[in-house]
Parts: structure tokens; C-alpha cells; sequence
């Protein structure tokens, strides 16, 4: 369907009938564009498979349904914004091709549709796992400022109390310490492997909007015949705008959040000199 597509771009692009012969390239190129984004994020992932089933696996020891409540909401902002994205191509590209619409017009535009979906579900996996980890990373500065605090709270005159709970706090700082170790060692391995598929997707970002904006210039400018009116035209441009930006910057803060979650527990344990004097040397190593 995708080659169906390839070979009748420029017929489908006459049947929108476009003003002018600049906005039938910039469509050219954005398919284009789109399609070269699309094969190298799937021949990335086809290249890598070995290596994604491995952070698959890595993924599933991480997860814990605990950290469910610190990302359910962000997931279902992400899966409501990429899908009303994909609709609103979709109802574009109808209205544009309602008067002349061919069987391989329609198997290439639904071919397109169906591949930019999937790419949709490769990002979508790589926002899943880093909104899951910042979730991760969230459990355990709790758990950090419990210990953190439990540590300030004991009593060294009580030497042998103290001493077995200055090796229980021990135990627990370690298995913290393990758990972030190996938050790091999966995100370095992730971004490893969706490297690709994270950079064809910004310039597919970043080509869709400067197209669209693009469009909307020509909207105000002419009226395209096509269009069952072009102020439903310009509605429907303007929404995809803001849904591009919406959508986008879900993404950067989904990033942005995870590193402040990471620097809040550098702070805690930049809190480790408020201890007091007497901790045991294990005690202190973990930290």
C-alpha cells in the first residue's frame, strides 16, 4: 500500500486542487519526508531487534503496578493527543480527495495512515517506558526520604539498637542504590535503541508543522476548491497545530520531569552530611 502510495503521490496531490504549484511540492516533499522517516524508523527496529527484545524483557522486571498511579494520567494525555492527530489527517485527506477518490488513491493513503500508526506505537512505547521510570524514580525518593529521615532520627547513646539499625538502614540504601543503578543502565540502553526512531520522529514533527503553517498562510490567502469551506479548513488546520505543539511538548516535559526527578534525589542524598556523627562505615559507604 505504501508503494501504491509512491507511485500516485502526485496524482493524489492533483486532486486536491491546490492553487498553485508550490503547494503541490510542498506536499511532495512532505510525503516524502514522511515516508523516509517511517522506513528508517522501522528498519531501525528491525536492525535492532535483538537488542529491543532484551530492553523489552528489562522493562518488565523494572515495572511494578505502584508505579501505575504517577503515570496513568500522562499515558492516557499521550494516547488521546497522537490519536486525535491521526484523525485529523485522516478527515483532511477525505475532504481533500472525496470528488476524485480511486481504489489505489484510497489502498495509498490508508497505507500511509496504517505505517504512520505504527511509528505512532514505536513512540509511543518509548514515552510509556520513560513515564513509567520517572514513576520509578518517584517510588524510590520516597523511599529515600523515609530512610533519610528514619537515619536522622537514630539515637547513637543506644548503641545496640543503633548499631542494628544503623545495618538494617544499610541493607535498605543498598537495594536503593541497586534499583537506580539499574533505572540508569535501562535508560542508557533504551535511548540506545530508540535513538532513530526518537530523531526521524522530531523532523517528521517539525516537517508537519512547518507545513501546516505553511497551508493555513495559504487558506487565508486563497480558498482552496476542495475544501467544503475554507473556514472549516482553517479550523481544522488550526487544531492540528495546536495538537502538533500539544503533543510535542508532552513529550519534551515527559523527558524534562524524569531528570528532575533524578536531580531531586541527588538532593536527598546531598543531605547525607546532616547525618549524625557515629554511622557506621557501611552505613556510609551506601550512601
Amino acid at each position: 500500500m505504501l508503494t501504491v502510495y509512491v507511485l500516485n503521490v502526485h496524482e493524489i496531490v492533483k486532486t486536491w486542487e491546490l492553487p498553485n504549484c508550490l503547494q503541490e511540492y510542498v506536499l511532495i516533499v512532505l510525503s516524502v519526508f514522511r515516508i523516509t522517516c517511517i522506513f528508517l524508523t522501522l528498519a531501525s527496529r528491525w536492525w535492532n531487534r535483538e537488542e529491543f527484545m532484551q530492553v523489552c524483557d528489562a522493562f518488565r522486571r523494572q515495572y511494578s503496578p505502584e508505579i501505575l498511579p504517577h503515570c496513568r494520567k500522562r499515558i492516557l494525555n499521550k494516547i488521546f493527543c497522537a490519536t486525535t492527530v491521526d484523525t485529523v489527517h485522516i478527515v483532511i485527506t477525505t475532504l481533500m480527495m472525496r470528488k476524485q477518490l480511486t481504489l489505489n488513491m484510497a489502498l495509498g493513503t490508508w497505507g500511509l495512515f496504517s505505517t504512520t500508526v505504527i511509528v505512532h506505537v514505536i513512540v509511543m512505547q518509548y514515552f510509556v517506558a520513560m513515564a513509567s521510570i520517572r514513576g520509578r524514580y518517584i517510588l524510590l525518593n520516597k523511599e529515600l526520604q523515609a530512610l533519610i529521615s528514619e537515619t536522622r532520627s537514630l539515637n547513637p547513646n543506644r548503641i545496640g539498637v543503633f548499631i542494628t539499625s544503623c545495618c538494617s538502614l544499610a541493607d535498605r540504601f543498598e537495594k536503593i542504590a541497586k534499583s537506580q543503578s539499574d533505572l540508569q543502565a535501562f535508560i542508557d540502553r533504551l535511548t540506545r535503541v530508540y535513538e532513530v526512531q526518537v530523531a526521524s520522529m522530531i523532523i517528521a514533527y517539525y516537517i508537519h508543522l512547518v507545513a501546516n503553517l505553511y497551508f493555513v498562510l495559504s487558506l487565508i490567502k486563497h480558498n482552496f476548491k476542495s475544501m467544503i469551506s475554507p473556514e472549516f479548513a482553517m479550523l481544522i488546520y488550526t487544531t492540528l497545530i495546536v495538537l502538533y505543539f500539544v503533543d510535542f511538548s508532552m513529550n519534551a516535559s515527559n523527558i524534562v520531569d524524569l531528570l528532575d526527578t533524578h536531580d531531586e534525589m541527588v538532593q536527598l542524598l546531598g543531605q547525607r552530611t546532616l547525618f549524625q556523627p557515629g554511622l557506621d562505615q557501611r552505613s556510609m559507604a551506601s550512601l
